[in-house]
């Protein structure tokens, strides 16, 4: 694995769009669980794990049981 290093301003700007709860909203059903862990794991690591779990649990709402973040009532483990 490489690790590079992200400019503040490019971090912020991603931050911005990607951090947004109704994006989340919008898409977060439409994403695998492998695809929504490692863009909570990059928002995380930005410093914005708020935004993270938004993204886990708009994405949890509709996985189905055995999924990785299916619970009975939709919302992360």
């Amino acid at each position: 694995m490489s690790t590079a290093t992200i400019p503040t301003p490019l971090a912020a700007r991603f931050l911005d769009v990607w951090g947004d709860a109704y994006l989340a909203d919008d898409l977060g059903t439409r994403l695998t669980c492998h695809e929504v862990d490692v863009l909570a794991d990059m928002l995380a690591a930005l410093g914005d794990p708020g935004a993270a779990a938004t993204w886990i649990g708009a994405h949890a709402v509709d996985d189905d049981e055995g999924d990785a973040h299916h619970t009975l009532k939709g919302s992360p483990q």
